[in-house]
């Protein structure tokens, strides 16, 4: 029996859920408002207003770092304490640097500085065929004005 048939849309499959790049993210400033809502501005070295193929959207995901398995990727879930925001602006700096305001809400409600003041976040890109395009993860310290 053949199983080449079988086994390359398998890798071409697998390939598409982990796919991975770095986006060069540089966090410039957190503001945090008295609903403990989280205003970011960061930098990237790619435009993420640029939808290619089926892509439908961008956005940041960030948890508290202490709930967090650094080996791992984040899996963005509704139902964890972790603070979610899209990427709607984008500010062209030059041909190869973008600057982007991000509002974070809280998905359920908790405290935000419960588990500490430092979060782990991870940039998404969703689209029709339900792949979920992710960056390297990246710490914020809501405490402190830039990342770490």
């Amino acid at each position: 029996m053949n199983y080449k048939f079988f086994i390359i849309p398998c890798v071409f499959f697998i390939n598409a859920c982990v796919y991975s790049r770095n986006d060069g993210i540089l966090v410039k400033k957190i503001m945090i408002d008295d609903n403990q809502n989280v205003g970011m501005v960061f930098l990237s070295n790619v435009n993420y207003r640029e939808k290619k193929g089926s892509e439908v959207g961008s956005y940041i995901y960030c948890e508290p770092s202490k709930l967090v398995d650094e080996k791992s990727n984040l899996f963005p879930d509704a139902e964890k304490k972790s603070i979610t925001g899209v990427i709607d602006t984008v500010n062209i700096i030059n041909e190869n640097l973008y600057s982007y305001n991000v509002f974070l809400e809280k998905n359920i409600h908790y405290d935000l500085f419960e588990y500490g003041s430092i979060y782990t976040c991870q940039r998404f890109t969703g689209s029709m065929s339900w792949f979920l395009k992710k960056s390297e993860k990246f710490k914020i310290n809501l405490l402190i004005n830039n990342s770490l």
